[in-house]
C-alpha cells in the first residue's frame, strides 16, 4: 500500500501530480483518496450482488460452510 501511495505524500494541490496514462503519456492528475464503510448487506445492494452468496463457488445458501472442492469456480 505504501508503494502505490507513495506519490501521494509530496502532493501539490496547485500543480497536481504527473501520473502515467495506459497510452502511455503522462497527465497532469489530482488524485483524491476516498472509501467508503458499509456492511455486508449494503455492500450487496450498491455493487448489485447476491446477498449471502459465496463469492467462490455456487454453493446454497444454507450449504454455506460446508466445503466442496468441486464446486469452487
Amino acid at each position: 500500500m505504501s508503494v502505490i501511495l507513495k506519490p501521494l505524500l509530496h502532493f501539490d494541490q496547485r500543480l497536481g501530480v504527473l501520473m502515467g496514462c495506459s497510452d502511455g503519456y503522462k497527465r497532469r492528475c489530482w488524485p483524491i483518496l476516498t472509501a467508503w464503510l458499509s456492511n455486508h448487506m449494503e455492500s450487496c445492494n450498491i455493487l448489485n450482488t447476491k446477498f449471502n452468496m459465496c463469492p467462490r463457488c455456487e454453493i446454497t445458501i444454507n450449504r454455506l460452510g460446508e466445503y466442496e472442492a468441486e464446486l469452487l469456480k
